[in-house]
């Protein structure tokens, strides 16, 4: 299963090519929400996955990184860069209140880095905020078709309540890969 953070509050979301209803993407699907500096959330693209050798029905469970690593909304890009450099990862949790607010990647810093000002804007102001996430018991087929007509490479993975307990990023997708080839 899917979901969609809105407002503080996991929604249910099944995307369309996945059965999930007529829109193609998410970002038609929920055009008021695309992210604040002008960029599509979410895009897509017209290819397809087939079904492979691979275990196309294998759950995500054993290839969610457990141990997350987070950063309040408040804090600086520059405290961003030195905990994603310092725990060598792409991605980190963004928390504001305590609570799970969105997503941030070396993608957003590099992006935004270049522009005038970059030094006083805070994690919270560049975090992607519409964010999918999966439930456990999600396949990996399923998992990579996402990320595919997404264009995304982090997924949050949440527990039956409905919180942030794991993620799933292309770098485990290509260790399953790399498991089930070798």
């Amino acid at each position: 299963m899917f979901y969609i953070l809105l407002k503080s509050e996991w929604v249910e979301y099944t995307p369309p090519y996945l059965g999930g209803g007529p829109a193609s993407n998410l970002s038609e699907t929920l055009p008021s929400l695309a992210r604040d500096n002008g960029q599509k959330a979410f895009r897509s693209q017209s290819a397809t996955l087939g079904a492979s050798s691979l275990g196309n029905e294998t759950g995500v469970h054993a290839f969610i990184s457990k141990n997350l690593h987070s950063i309040d909304a408040s804090e600086s890009l520059f405290e961003c860069y030195k905990q994603m450099q310092s725990h060598k990862v792409h991605h980190l949790i963004v928390k504001k209140d305590n609570q799970f607010f969105g997503i941030i990647s070396d993608r957003d810093l590099n992006l935004v880095k270049k522009l005038p000002g970059s030094k006083s804007i805070s994690v919270g102001e560049i975090t992607t905020t519409v964010v999918l996430a999966a439930s456990e018991d999600v396949t990996i087929d399923k998992v990579a078709l996402v990320f595919e007509r997404e264009e995304i490479s982090c997924l949050p993975i949440l527990n039956e309540d409905n919180e942030v307990f794991g993620v799933l990023t292309t770098r485990d997708l290509f260790r399953f890969i790399y498991e089930r080839c070798v």
